[in-house]
């Protein structure tokens, strides 16, 4: 993977073989962490979209301030969205194409969105992607790949942790759980630490249910951050820590969602499911 060295002659355009060919890029967006194993989940999501579009010029921005501040003090510049589409400009790419990496409609991606919109005009052609749980498909394969690779039993539960939020969009949680049920998995759940279901709604099926040992997943693109820290940190208001204080046998996964070649595939399939309905080249 190439990050956006192509172009360098200012030009929104170049002749190869007497056609003219329009300089193309694809922009992935993430909210970013400095952690060094969640930056390497994130870049085999970004290492997976970029196989998608070869005849593509990668760029990547994150949108935390706090996360560009780290990695800038780790020696590493990341752009911000704007800083991002401001180079794209300034190479002169007439089609672009975004592609999110958030896990679902919420307040991060409306305010990335919101950003976004902003260089609707800028280019001949910008294309927005959407985020990894879009649809009910993309559900049931997340469903499909968390069940195969974290299949509870009588004994151990399986709980797939995620952040939550207050945004409408936080209907995914209790709807994966759904979908986990459907597909005949019956000893999984579906928490959130700032959204519903909470602690104490997965808490009860916990006991309801008998169980004796705990799987905590993260349902989370990157491991670390602060998130992560809520799910298995050794605090008192971690899940881990209260379910341990609860009775339970807690075995946490220490691996974010951007590790799995499943979720990877899903990131493609869903892109390139964009541009053919598009009609974009790759």
């Amino acid at each position: 993977m190439t990050e956006g060295d192509g172009g360098l002659d200012g030009k929104s355009a170049h002749r190869e073989k007497g056609m003219i060919v329009v300089k193309q890029a694809l922009l992935v967006v993430s909210c970013g962490t400095a952690v060094p194993t969640g930056r390497t989940d994130i870049a085999l999501i970004e290492k997976a979209l970029a196989s998608e579009t070869p005849g593509r010029d990668f760029f990547r921005a994150f949108t935390n301030p706090s996360v560009r501040q780290a990695m800038k003090d780790l020696g590493e510049q990341i752009p911000s969205l704007p800083e991002a589409f401001g180079e794209l400009e300034k190479r002169r790419y007439r089609d672009v194409l975004l592609q999110p990496t958030h896990i679902l409609y919420g307040y991060e991606y409306d305010k990335m969105m919101n950003t976004a919109k902003r260089y609707i005009g800028r280019f001949e052609k910008l294309t927005f992607g959407s985020p990894l749980l879009s649809d009910h498909s993309s559900l049931i394969a997340l469903a499909e790949a968390l069940a195969r690779r974290h299949l509870g039993n009588s004994q151990c539960a399986s709980v797939f942790f995620g952040h939550g939020s207050a945004h409408f969009a936080n209907m995914v949680y209790p709807a994966l759980q759904t979908a986990l049920r459907l597909i005949g998995n019956e000893h999984s759940y579906v928490g959130t630490v700032k959204g519903w279901p909470g602690y104490e709604e997965v808490l009860r099926q916990l006991e309801t249910g008998g169980y004796q040992e705990v799987r905590l997943v993260p349902l989370l693109l990157a491991a670390g951050g602060t998130t992560f820290q809520e799910m298995a940190g050794k605090g008192p208001e971690s899940w881990q820590t209260k379910l341990k204080d609860a009775g339970f046998t807690v075995r946490p996964v220490l691996q974010g969602l951007g590790a799995l070649p499943e979720v990877q595939q899903i990131y493609r399939t869903q892109l390139r499911q964009l541009i053919m309905q598009e009609g974009l080249k790759r």
